[in-house]
């Protein structure tokens, strides 16, 4: 009996996790995420920094998937037996069993639906701040419409210099620049924005537009932009678009 209740406090401390704020600075002085979904990363993980510090640069990346997912291991990693090695009523002892088989099938068949779900897509995009300091390709599993919506007009608000007031219309203009798309080796590339970042540089407030101009941008639109318009804050190209 005493051996039993020298075993329950150790169960009860290795499956509850409470978060501390020293655990939170370190993941936030690591990515520039909303200290919730750090939260979010340390509880998925129990706590497990490198783990936590994975997911957090994926989040960090773009992709806020990993948020809603749930550890395929987590009760073996655990130890959530829920005292099975102890019970010594075999019908109750049968019940946890079968509970716990039901539970980490039910994981799986999530964690499988959620990796080949056909609804969702994978997206190759380059984002293009005003100011680059390099080129990178990343790629993003999401339905259309969120990633149109959702993830690209997140984006280019974000990196939107000046507050708009008109409506955030998204434009896609193909990229038609042989140098470019041979440069980077682009197919069927689009570059998505918004209205609004059109700027005419002729007009009473040009020479603010000027420090905001995204050369890249303005570059890849010069044969459908006026004479004088520029684009300013941040876009994105998608390539291999369907």
């Amino acid at each position: 009996m005493d051996e039993i209740n020298a075993k329950a406090p150790t169960a009860v401390v290795e499956k509850e996790y409470i978060i501390s704020s020293a655990d939170i600075d370190i993941i936030a002085n690591q990515y520039d995420i909303s200290i919730d979904n750090i939260k979010t990363l340390l509880m998925k993980h129990r706590g497990d920094l490198y783990k936590t510090a994975a997911d957090a640069y994926t989040v960090y990346m773009g992709n806020q998937n990993v948020l809603y997912e749930s550890p395929i291991y987590m009760l073996e990693k655990n130890n959530d037996t829920l005292g099975v090695e102890d019970e010594t009523d075999p019908k109750i002892k049968l019940e946890k069993f079968d509970y716990i088989i039901r539970e980490k099938n039910r994981i799986y068949q999530e964690y499988i639906k959620r990796q080949y779900d056909p609804s969702d897509e994978v997206y190759h995009f380059i984002k293009l701040p005003m100011n680059p300091t390099a080129i990178v390709k990343e790629k993003k599993n999401a339905k259309k419409t969120e990633f149109v919506n959702k993830f690209i007009v997140n984006y280019i608000e974000d990196e939107m210099p000046l507050r708009l007031y008109e409506t955030n219309e998204i434009l896609k203009f193909k990229i038609t620049d042989a140098d470019f798309v041979s440069k980077w080796s682009l197919e069927d590339a689009y570059i998505f924005f918004i209205k609004p970042q059109i700027r005419d540089t002729n007009d009473i407030n040009g020479e603010q537009y000027i420090k905001y101009k995204n050369k890249l941008a303005t570059r890849i639109l010069k044969s459908t932009l006026k004479s004088g318009e520029i684009v300013i804050g941040g876009a994105i190209i998608v390539y291999n678009w369907k």
